[in-house]
């Protein structure tokens, strides 16, 4: 058990530390916690103590790190390069790979998935819809977004199709992961794996694990390649000119699916929720859309939806994001406090990306401080940190934009949406904040008004 008492923070309160206020409100907690004590505080866990930092300057000192002093999973976990796939590795095995994968996601192979990937969107839009309509006319956003997320990223990752019963298998275990990875943060409560509709088969993780190496080794059985990502990730080589081995590929695309469309169903659901909320932020981004025809699928096409981008990076801003974390590997200092080897470091994102010493009205719904950056002032480079920061920095950020931008132009641009009368978003906690009982909306087909 490790304690830090040399570091202010709140008192201890009994066994449990500040585990019990911590989860009853974290992102408050937290902003309090740091308004109260200073930038470099601590939070006292049943466990150990860790260090929270406030400051983006912070931030850029640890998370810019390539000397391997701050780690993802901490220095003494000996499988984590075997295991944790490549989000988690560190030293010279982390690097040649993510500068064999950084390929896949730029280029001409970034368009060419973000092609395959807007193609399927156009083709299974509407059913999506009609699918998740009800009687009411009622359908929810959230839903229809994660079904159209899932096709894409498996047609990117894949190219072959799945069974449904495979689909669903995947799903299940991929949510139930980051759920339950989630939950061991402390960022959420336990998926449930108990009862009701919305239940998670306790083995899903291993049955998606066992659909997706299946898939692996009959593609290493196949004589021509294709080119998708798991064509790509079989494509690498070592310094030593050795292969990732199936286990090693498998491990990567879990760790890729579970990093891609969870995370993106909840970021643009929220996008939505706001947008439809804010009437000019709408009529913007209509007249935008009229202006920029995305419908050739060409990257540079899409970038030009500067007003979508302003949008989907202010909803980032204003989302309940889990802090990052790191572990030092080696004993430290900041604000003059002794950083001990093996201390957990935390990142609060939602408090950095709501603090107003950088941002101005930070609770406000304001996309044009990133349409145009010019009234950035003295912001900290790291005041924005969304989709980190240094050697761990997300490797799909590009995809991730492009897929916001054409998502919010082609269903703005397809359909009419209303949110029902004082109706308001709620959060529900974990890695990838969704919006609680999902985005409710009326649709209607414009060539029906």
């Amino acid at each position: 058990m490790r304690r830090l008492d040399h570091i202010p923070g709140p008192p201890e309160l009994g066994p449990l530390g500040t585990l019990r206020t911590f989860t009853r409100d974290r992102e408050t907690f937290v902003r309090n916690t740091i308004r109260a004590h200073g930038d470099v505080c601590r939070l006292r866990f049943p466990l150990r103590d860790v260090v929270v930092f406030g400051h983006p300057d912070d931030a850029a000192r640890y998370l810019n790190d390539t000397d391997g002093r701050y780690q993802k999973l901490g220095y003494r976990l000996p499988f984590r390069n075997r295991l944790g796939g490549l989000s988690f590795q560190e030293g010279r095995a982390f690097r040649d790979k993510r500068s064999a994968v950084a390929s896949m996601f730029s280029g001409a192979r970034l368009a060419r998935t973000f092609a395959g990937m807007a193609e399927i969107y156009d083709n299974r839009l509407d059913a999506e819809v009609d699918q998740a309509r009800t009687a009411d006319g009622t359908v929810d956003l959230q839903r229809v977004l994660h079904r159209l997320l899932l096709a894409g990223m498996l047609a990117a990752v894949f190219t072959e199709p799945f069974e449904p019963a495979e689909i669903r298998i995947i799903d299940q275990g991929i949510r139930l992961g980051t759920g339950a990875f989630g939950f061991l943060r402390l960022m959420s409560g336990p998926p449930n794996v108990l009862r009701g509709p919305d239940r998670l088969p306790a083995t899903a993780p291993v049955r998606s694990y066992r659909v997706i190496g299946a898939r692996v080794r009959a593609r290493r059985a196949r004589p021509e390649p294709l080119d998708d990502l798991l064509g790509a990730l079989l494509e690498i080589r070592t310094r030593e000119g050795l292969s990732l081995d199936d286990a090693a590929v498998t491990n990567e695309l879990v760790m890729l699916l579970s990093a891609s469309y969870g995370s993106m169903t909840a970021a643009l659901s929220q996008t939505f929720a706001r947008v439809l909320a804010h009437p000019a932020a709408l009529e913007r981004l209509r007249a935008e859309i009229a202006e920029v025809e995305p419908g050739d699928h060409a990257v540079e096409t899409v970038r030009g939806l500067r007003w979508a981008k302003a949008c989907f990076e202010e909803s980032l801003r204003l989302q309940s994001s889990p802090p990052l974390l790191r572990i030092a590997a080696a004993d430290s200092t900041a604000a003059g406090f002794d950083i001990p080897r093996g201390t957990p470091l935390a990142f609060p994102l939602s408090t950095i990306h709501r603090d107003p010493r950088w941002w101005s009205d930070p609770e406000d719904f304001r996309p044009l401080r990133f349409y145009d950056p010019a009234p950035r002032g003295e912001r900290p480079t790291l005041a924005y940190l969304t989709f980190g920061s240094g050697p761990h920095r997300c490797l799909g950020t590009q995809l991730a934009y492009l897929q916001a931008q054409y998502l919010l132009s082609v269903i703005i641009r397809r359909y009419r949406l209303e949110l029902p009368p004082g109706w308001s978003p709620t959060e529900t906690p974990g890695l990838a904040p969704t919006i609680a009982g999902g985005l409710p909306a009326r649709v209607t087909a414009r060539h029906e008004l």
